[in-house]
């Protein structure tokens, strides 16, 4: 497989009900220059086994069995294996609409310094005719000045990471990692 554009990283850990719709999700996207690194962080149940049906069935996923170690370590996990120029995070139980990665990778070209994040979704109707990718201009009214940017980091979406589309070069040459101490807000 040629060096992915965007490596999705999936930490796995109990979700055997809801992983078989992140993958599918991952599966649907209209941008196809991606990886998916499952991180199968010890399940209990049959996660690990979905996660290695997946990566036979599809190349551009691939699996790390390891123990236990809590999300933010499977995270770390993840990060060490990928080839992308970006990252993007999704839990198990999370699904991307079908356009969401080409989105962010036109937002990206679009202003290439900055964060890309989109707004989740609680409801799965609310994908439902999200299977096209809009001009990503079309939703950037407003450019978030300094104080504006620390306010949403800290509220509403901003401070999750499954939301949002990581310069992979940054996060390497910075040496950034999950706390995997952390048991409670680790992103």
């Amino acid at each position: 497989m040629e060096k992915p554009v965007i490596s999705v990283i999936v930490p796995v850990y109990k979700a055997q009900e809801y992983l078989p719709d992140c993958l599918a999700s991952v599966r649907a996207q209209t941008f196809s220059g991606w990886e998916c690194i499952l991180v199968d962080d010890g399940s209990p149940d049959g996660s690990g086994a979905l996660c290695d049906e997946a990566a036979a069935a599809d190349s551009r996923f691939s699996v790390i069995h390891k123990q236990n170690a809590g999300v933010s370590a499977a995270r770390n996990s993840g990060m060490e294996a990928a080839r992308g120029d970006y990252i993007v995070f999704m839990d198990a139980d999370d699904a991307l609409a079908p356009c969401a990665l080409a989105l962010a990778l036109n937002a990206a070209a679009l202003w290439p310094e900055d964060l890309i994040c989109w707004r989740r979704v609680r409801q799965e109707n609310e994908l439902l005719g999200a299977d096209t990718a809009p001009d990503a201009a079309v939703f950037a009214q407003t450019r978030y000045t300094e104080a504006q940017s620390r306010v949403y980091m800290t509220t509403v979406d901003g401070h999750a990471v499954t939301n949002k589309l990581f310069d992979a070069a940054l996060i390497r040459s910075a040496g950034l990692q999950f706390d995997p101490s952390l048991a409670k807000a680790e992103d």
